[in-house]
């Protein structure tokens, strides 16, 4: 393998590319065998990918999934012809990386957060554009398929942006980021005691209930007597036609 070439998990679009020879790299299998893809259409119900396996001697025909699963049987430990790429370091990124996606936005790697397909090398944490936060997305949301276009060329107004988009979200998932990347920890705007009346919500678009509060959790969750909650605010003469209602407290 090239210096300049690390192994990640398979990601059929990237794969789609480097073949094309937009992008270099390499389709190996786990154990680092050439691979050549035949076709990523083949009429199968589970194995759409074919491909021709280098080993050595001769090349073996093989069939794989579309996340390059040679065997999807779980009871089978065989795994060494699953399909990895081979890409260059610099499309790669490590944990608290801030960078412009291939769309234009710009994003934060979480190396502990993993897109639900499980098998995407490039895990993203929160990205923005067009001054709308999204936690969690995945790949193909934040323009993985022009991997290759990403860059790290931040500049210190673009981050300083993303701070503020962060501090001014109500998301409890905007904290942990504050704190884990930027070493902000944002405090509390209004100090709840337990067992004061407070209305919540999970999310903007639903209406407020009354509870109780408790405490607030790790993951900065409102624990009420009923439930936990992402917004909650406190329950007085100022708030109480908000009950039963959708409408923004600041309105």
């Amino acid at each position: 393998m090239e210096s300049n070439l690390i192994k990640v998990p398979f990601y059929l679009e990237m794969a789609k590319r480097i073949i094309n020879g937009e992008v270099k790299g390499r389709v190996v299998t786990r154990e680092g065998n050439n691979v050549r893809i035949l076709c990523w259409d083949k009429k199968d119900k589970t194995y759409h990918i074919a491909a021709l396996v280098d080993d050595g001697d001769e090349e073996n025909f093989k069939t794989y999934t579309n996340e390059g699963v040679w065997n999807t049987d779980k009871t089978c430990s065989i795994i060494k012809y699953d399909l990895m790429l081979e890409i260059p370091e610099h499309i790669t990124f490590k944990d608290g990386d801030i960078y412009k996606t291939g769309r234009g936005g710009i994003a934060i790697y979480n190396a502990n957060y993993k897109a639900s397909s499980g098998n995407t090398p490039f895990y993203v944490g929160v990205r923005f554009q067009e001054n709308d936060l999204v936690f969690h997305v995945e790949n193909n949301d934040c323009g993985f398929g022009e991997l290759d276009r990403c860059t790290l060329n931040v500049t210190e107004e673009e981050r300083q942006e993303f701070i503020g988009l962060l501090s001014d979200s109500e998301d409890p998932r905007a904290k942990e980021y504050l704190k884990r990347f930027f070493n902000i920890e944002l405090k509390p705007k209004y100090k709840f005691n337990p067992f004061d009346k407070v209305l919540v919500r999970d999310d903007k678009e639903h209406d407020w209930n009354a509870d109780l509060f408790s405490h607030i959790n790790k993951l900065g969750n409102f624990v009420c007597l009923g439930s936990s909650w992402v917004y909650c605010i406190p329950y007085n003469d100022q708030t109480a036609h908000l009950l039963g209602t959708n409408k923004n407290w600041e309105d």
